[in-house]
């Protein structure tokens, strides 16, 4: 994956060293025996002591002047047997000199060491074959969430922090949807790679020409709904909060084909709206309309709540494109579904494809924000701070800005209870990652 560089390579993937864990006692004459202790015997990559030994040295190199290195964390977005083994031969078949490779622990994907060449776009470069494997439409696409660690000083080394990080990042990819990578940044912030689809194939299906009734208080989160779907030939009735989102359920002729429902709405949730409708059909005999939630949320309570009120499906902010009308097309019927819009690899780093030109809005929508932000900190009413606070981050999440959708849920954590001295720091943060959109 990476342009391996003489003079170090050898030092990071000889398997005649004569050090390294699990070495047995014969290891400089028994090279069979070494390798038995250090390489896993179904796939053939080191176990993770011999991994993580390597990743250190690597990292310890690279300080001297050496190349750059990365870690990955490549991991399978529907886990299964074969699906591992096939992640396992094309990571292998991608490493080059000086780079190496071991399964994560409870087989849930491979851990990458990667050489970056030199320029700006080292790293890009560096996983393009990774992607383009993944991607490989001859063999199948395998649907991975990828999450990057790049040490980034002299204190920044140590393997298991690297490797953590990664971790983290890889399930923050997936959990925004999957089938994409983001990087851990210096500031312990996952930066989302928004739009960066692994696969440049097809991404499975999207609703056709299906009526959707969508519940967000938010007139950007509508607008970039409206946006998502208008490709899509579907006919899209929106609704400012729960209560007025039952009602149009109760009244639609014929019966809406999906509902999507942010969850936190004020002047009726969608808990409620859930609720109602299910309520409903129940008492008049009526066929179940699908139910998705679509919301910054992602708390174990929620989801069962959600579940407990007839919530079929939970989806959390950021979500692609794709991956919108993917999950929403996975909840109808297959006559109700054609082809999605297939995406490449894009690296705009914020703003998710098709979504360019709204950038404005959302940049105005947020220097308005930042402003009532001030006022409600000042004004000392701690409901409407954290209410504002949540709007805020839902607009981040449609957006996939997750440097801020992140401060932002910290913030929104702390408004309720926090000292204020610790929320007027984090509204400073806030400010100031605004300043930098």
């Amino acid at each position: 994956m990476g342009t391996g560089v003489s003079g170090w390579g050898e030092m990071v993937t000889n398997e005649h060293r004569t050090d390294g864990p699990r070495r047995s006692d014969s290891a400089g004459s028994d090279q069979a025996a070494w390798r038995r202790d250090n390489f896993d015997s179904l796939s053939g990559l080191p176990l993770p002591p011999l991994f993580v030994d390597r990743l250190e040295q690597a990292v310890a190199l690279s300080r001297l002047g050496s190349a750059g290195v990365a870690v990955m964390a490549i991991g399978l977005d529907a886990a299964a047997g074969q699906a591992m083994d096939d992640l396992v031969g094309r990571v292998r078949s991608c490493l080059r000199r000086g780079e190496s490779a071991c399964r994560m622990a409870g087989d849930e994907g491979v851990l990458a060491l990667i050489v970056l060449g030199d320029g700006a776009d080292a790293l890009e470069q560096a996983i393009q074959p990774l992607l383009d494997a993944l991607g490989d439409t001859d063999a199948g696409a395998i649907s991975c969430s990828i999450g990057i660690r790049q040490p980034d000083g002299a204190a920044d080394g140590a393997a298991d922090t690297l490797i953590g990080d990664a971790e983290a990042a890889m399930r923050r990819a997936r959990k925004a949807g999957g089938n994409a990578y983001r990087v851990h940044g210096a500031d312990d912030e996952c930066e989302v790679q928004a739009g960066s689809e692994l696969s440049a194939g097809p991404r499975g299906w999207a609703p056709r020409g299906v009526r959707v009734l969508f519940a967000d208080d938010l007139e950007l989160a509508r607008l970039v709904f409206r946006d998502f779907l208008e490709a899509s030939g579907c006919f899209v009735d929106e609704a400012e909060n729960g209560v007025s989102a039952a009602a149009m359920a109760a009244e639609a002729v014929p019966p809406y084909d999906l509902v999507v429902l942010d969850l936190y709405m004020p002047g009726g949730d969608g808990f409620g709206a859930a609720h109602a409708i299910r309520a409903r059909e129940a008492w008049l005999g009526l066929s179940r309309v699908p139910i998705m939630a679509l919301t910054a949320g992602d708390g174990e309570d929620e989801r069962q709540r959600a579940a407990e009120c007839g919530i079929d499906r939970f989806l959390t902010k950021p979500v692609s494109r794709a991956d919108l009308l993917k999950a929403m097309a996975e909840m109808l019927p297959a006559e109700r579904t054609d082809a999605a819009p297939s995406g490449g690899l894009h690296h705009d780093f914020h703003i998710p494809p098709g979504l360019e030109h709204l950038l404005p809005a959302f940049l105005d929508e947020m220097l308005k924000d930042q402003k009532v932000l001030r006022t409600l900190v000042d004004g000392g009413d701690r409901a409407a701070l954290a209410d504002h606070v949540h709007a805020m981050r839902g607009k981040c999440g449609m957006f996939g800005e997750n440097g801020l959708f992140d401060l932002l849920g910290r913030l929104e954590n702390l408004a309720p209870a926090g000292g204020a001295g610790e929320i007027t720091r984090l509204v400073a943060k806030v400010v100031e990652r605004i300043g930098h959109l």
